[in-house]
């Protein structure tokens, strides 16, 4: 393996990435097992909230109905919102890295 600053950069970006999605992912989890009702956090509730949910009979069997089958999409909203996330070491650690990532640190 070449041990060029361009191969060292990009090895060094990736696994930023990698972290950023697994801080995404654990962050899910936790919002999961904290609501008791629902089973999701808030940002997930937000991102299945569409105008067929808001207009759903039954909210409980649109969500189940509904649900996709990965949190890809999630995962890319909460990505995309980062700022709107609970407070606490998740959106700290994340918000550290995107700024790693921004600012070539």
């Amino acid at each position: 393996m070449d041990e060029g600053p361009e191969n060292v950069s990009a090895y060094i970006t990736s696994s930023l990435l990698d972290s950023a999605f697994y801080i995404i992912c654990s962050y899910i989890r936790k919002e999961r097992c904290m609501d008791k009702e629902w089973g999701m956090g808030r940002q997930e509730r937000e991102y299945l909230c569409s105008d067929d949910f808001i207009n759903a009979v039954d909210a409980r069997r649109w969500i189940d109905e509904n649900r996709e089958t990965d949190d890809i999409g999630l995962i890319v909203h909460i990505f995309d919102n980062v700022y709107d996330m609970t407070p606490g070491k998740h959106r700290r650690s994340l918000l550290y890295i995107l700024n790693m990532l921004y600012f070539g640190l």
